[in-house]
């Protein structure tokens, strides 16, 4: 039942979606977040995807 807890973090994480349905890129994205040293808990929700990151402005 949820949440389950993604193995291979520091920082406790813990999702509301089966490790099994998500991207494996969104997987190691949020492994590389709750590896951050002032991260100190990640929860994810079930919608959990990718982020994309780009420059805003000139």
């Amino acid at each position: 039942m949820f949440p389950v807890e993604l193995r291979g973090t520091r920082a406790k994480t813990l999702m509301w979606a089966p490790e099994a349905e998500i991207d494996q890129a969104a997987l190691q994205q949020l492994r590389n977040i709750a590896n951050l040293q002032w991260v100190h808990g990640v929860r994810v929700m079930p919608d959990v995807h990718l982020g994309k990151v780009r420059r805003s402005g000139p």
